[in-house]
C-alpha cells in the first residue's frame, strides 16, 4: 500500500471520529480532528499532485468543523436524531462497500472535479458525421506546404477539428476545449481533466510542423480517454473490476494517483516509462500514420 493510501484511510477514518465527537459534545476534540484530517489530506494529496483535490478535502473538514460548534448548540433530541442518522448511513457503507480507503475521494471527490457523472453522460458531444472522411476539407491544412501558410488561429482550427474527430473516436463523455498556451520550454502540450482542456504550447504551434503537433494532440486526447476509462473503471463493483481486461485500468488509476510530471521537475525517464504516457506515444503515432495516409490519398485524388 502506498503512503497516499494510508494517508487518505487515516484521514477518512478521522472524519467519521469527528462526526462521532458530535455526538458526543466534544468540542476540543472535534477541533483538532478537524486540523488533523485536513492535514492529513493535505499531505496525501500533495502526494498525488492533484492539489484541487486538497481544497475540496480542506472545505469539507472547514464545514464539519463549522457545522459541528453549530451542532452542539441544537436541542438533544434533534442533535441525537441527526448524529445517529448520519453514523448510521456511514457504517452501513462501509459495511457494504469492499474498498473502505478512498471511498469518499473515490465517489464524491472525482465526481465534484469532473463535473459530470457517468449517467449524465449518455448524449455525447460527438456525432458520427465526425470522421476523417468526412472532413478532409480542412484535415488537408495538414499537410506541410499549406499548415506553413497558415497563422495561430487558423492551425488552431485544423486541431480543433482533430480534436472532435478524435473525441468521436475514443468515445469521450465531454467534448475537449483546445487553446494555445505559454508552457515551459519542454512541454508541447498538457491536458487538463478536471477542465476538459488541452493546452498546447504557442511555441510549438508556430515553429514545429503538422506532424508533431498531430502528434501532441493525438498524445493528449488519448489521455483525456485514459481518464475516461479510469471513470468507467470506478463505476464497476469489485469483481467486475478484476476482469483481466480492466488491469490497464487500474494501472491508469494508480500512475494519475501518484503522476510523475516533467513539468513537477520528475526525472524523464520516470515520467516516460509510465503506460498512461507510453500508450498514449504508441496511440499518437498509429494516428498521425492513418490522418496521413488518408491526407496523401485524398490529395493524390482529388488535389488541393
Amino acid at each position: 500500500m502506498k503512503l497516499s493510501d494510508v494517508l487518505v484511510f487515516a484521514a477518512e477514518s478521522m472524519t467519521i471520529i469527528a462526526l462521532i465527537s458530535l455526538w458526543l459534545k466534544k468540542r476540543r476534540l472535534l477541533f483538532f480532528l478537524s486540523l488533523f484530517t485536513s492535514g492529513t489530506m493535505l499531505l496525501s494529496y500533495m502526494e498525488n499532485r492533484t492539489m484541487e483535490d486538497a481544497f475540496w478535502i480542506l472545505c469539507l473538514t472547514g464545514w464539519i468543523y463549522t457545522y459541528g460548534i453549530f451542532f452542539i448548540t441544537f436541542k438533544r433530541k434533534a442533535r441525537q436524531f441527526i448524529s445517529s442518522t448520519i453514523l448510521c448511513t456511514l457504517c452501513l457503507y462501509l459495511i457494504l462497500d469492499s474498498d473502505p480507503a478512498g471511498f469518499l475521494t473515490d465517489r464524491l471527490f472525482s465526481k465534484m472535479r469532473v463535473g459530470y457523472s457517468l449517467e449524465d453522460s449518455i448524449e455525447t458531444a460527438y456525432g458520427d458525421d465526425l470522421t476523417i472522411e468526412n472532413n478532409m476539407d480542412t484535415l488537408v491544412f495538414l499537410d506541410e506546404e499549406e499548415w506553413a501558410k497558415l497563422d495561430l488561429s487558423q492551425r488552431l482550427d485544423v486541431l480543433r477539428c482533430v480534436s472532435r474527430i478524435e473525441g468521436n473516436k475514443l468515445g469521450l463523455f465531454n467534448e475537449v476545449e483546445i487553446e494555445a498556451a505559454e508552457l515551459p520550454e519542454n512541454i508541447a502540450g498538457t491536458y487538463n481533466h478536471s477542465k476538459s482542456l488541452i493546452r498546447i504550447s504557442v511555441d510549438f504551434l508556430m515553429e514545429d510542423d503538422a506532424h508533431e503537433n498531430l502528434d501532441t494532440l493525438c498524445h493528449e486526447m488519448f489521455h483525456a480517454a485514459e481518464y475516461c476509462f479510469v471513470e468507467i473503471y470506478e463505476s464497476l463493483d469489485p469483481m467486475m473490476r478484476r476482469s483481466y481486461f480492466m488491469t490497464p485500468a487500474h494501472v491508469y488509476k494508480s500512475e494519475f494517483c501518484a503522476y510523475r510530471s516533467r513539468k513537477n521537475g520528475d526525472e524523464y525517464v520516470s515520467y516516460y516509462r509510465q503506460k498512461v504516457e507510453a500508450d498514449a506515444r504508441l496511440y499518437a503515432r498509429e494516428s498521425v500514420r492513418t490522418y496521413y495516409i488518408e491526407i496523401n490519398e485524398y490529395l493524390n485524388t482529388h488535389g488541393f
